[in-house]
């Protein structure tokens, strides 16, 4: 509805960030543009961001508007159109389970239309000043706020845990772990399937030009800002959140092209434990992800062999199932190795970090498998402080 208006916008929400910056960026300097929001009480702080976008909105000439008590969400075009429904103008809104309304005919001289009218003329106008002293108040504050914040969210999942079922939570498939700590360095980042050249019959996924693959911006605990970038034709981990299944992607400006998903025991040298060498051979598992998506095998001529199940969510790996070939390995790999927390974190590190392999030209194949689908919301979170690619249907 925004690109369809002639003459007026306004939007009634009190949660908004720069999602809303960015439906607007296009309809800036042709209408008039009106937010009414609500700064009361907590709202401002919960998102921090909400206040630097208004910053924004009001540097480019839009009119915000403070209406107090406002809880409704909704979209008033050339003051005769309406949308209205649960989804705040924000990120998280986009991904929340939502519902709303969208009017194919006129709202005029309805009632509440008269109600919206009546909101606006009851609302009073948020100049800079005012934000730029709410934003140096949170700024202040933030440490306090944010010890608070923590507090009180690890105080209500240790509570939801105890009535949850803990293997359930630990396939994190539209869950809020997949709140990625980095940003795209330009705008969302959508990943389109797309052929690879005229004279190509696989697919690769693509963002448009300028967008680029390779630089993203971290946020860190106190919501200071990093910018970080990508080592080119680099090989990353990957996770599809929909089926937990994971693999080594190529990231390269625009194009995310080859796939790796299986590394064989000529691949790592080995790994040492207590003074033996064991052989790796290593591989994500393409059936049945949720319950296990990565399979590492050790072996030593005079130890034995075992298979080691892991689900890897991106921020924990979970032992799911073990096999050994004699009780000898197992008290020995039990002893040195999954008992030795330190030990277990330098092994599947090296598991899970950017690689930068020799590229065969029948791997992009595999890429439409493990990503099936047209599009797909590409985010990253860190595990040990390497990235891990997040793709979420889109």
């Amino acid at each position: 509805m925004i690109e369809q208006a002639k003459s007026s916008i306004w939007i009634f929400t009190p949660y908004l960030d720069f999602t809303l910056n960015k439906l607007l960026s296009k309809s800036l300097n042709d209408i008039e543009i009106v937010i009414i929001t609500s700064l009361e009480g907590e709202n401002p702080f919960l998102r921090g961001s909400q206040l630097k976008a208004l910053k924004e909105l009001i540097s480019n000439g839009v009119v915000i508007k403070n209406l107090s008590g406002l809880h409704a969400k909704i979209l008033l075009v050339d003051n005769n159109y309406i949308s209205l429904g649960s989804q705040n103008f924000t990120s998280r809104g986009r991904k929340n389970k939502e519902a709303g309304f969208q009017s194919n005919t006129s709202f005029l001289e309805s009632d509440i239309l008269q109600n919206l009218n009546d909101w606006h003329d009851q609302a009073n106008i948020v100049n800079a000043e005012l934000i730029d002293t709410l934003i140096e108040y949170v700024k202040v504050n933030e440490d306090e706020l944010a010890e608070l914040k923590k507090r009180l969210e690890e105080d209500l999942e240790s509570i939801i845990n105890k009535f949850t079922n803990e293997e359930s939570n630990f396939t994190i498939t539209e869950s809020e772990h997949y709140n990625t700590i980095f940003r795209y360095a330009q705008s969302d980042v959508i990943v389109y399937k797309k052929l690879s050249g005229i004279y190509k019959n696989y697919f690769s996924f693509k963002v448009d030009a300028p967008n680029d693959l390779s630089q993203w911006i971290k946020i860190g605990t106190k919501g200071e800002e990093e910018k970080v970038s990508l080592p080119a034709y680099f090989y990353f981990p990957s996770l599809n959140s929909k089926t937990m299944q994971m693999a080594f992607l190529r990231v390269h400006i625009t194009t995310i092209t080859y796939m790796k998903s299986e590394f064989h025991m000529n691949f790592w040298s080995g790994f040492d434990i207590k003074g033996k060498r064991f052989t790796v051979d290593f591989k994500f598992l393409k059936t049945k992800c949720k319950e296990a998506n990565i399979k590492i095998t050790l072996s030593s001529g005079l130890i034995g062999k075992v298979n080691l199940y892991y689900l890897f969510n991106a921020i924990e790996f979970k032992l799911v199932k073990s096999k050994f070939s004699n009780n000898v390995c197992e008290k020995f790999i039990n002893d040195n190795l999954l008992n030795k927390p330190r030990k277990m974190r330098e092994f599947l590190y090296d598991k899970v970090r950017p690689q930068k392999f020799t590229t065969k030209q029948d791997q992009p194949e595999e890429i439409e498998k493990f990503l099936p689908k047209d599009s797909y919301e590409l985010g990253i979170m860190e595990f040990q402080n390497q990235p891990i690619l997040i793709f979420e249907e889109y």
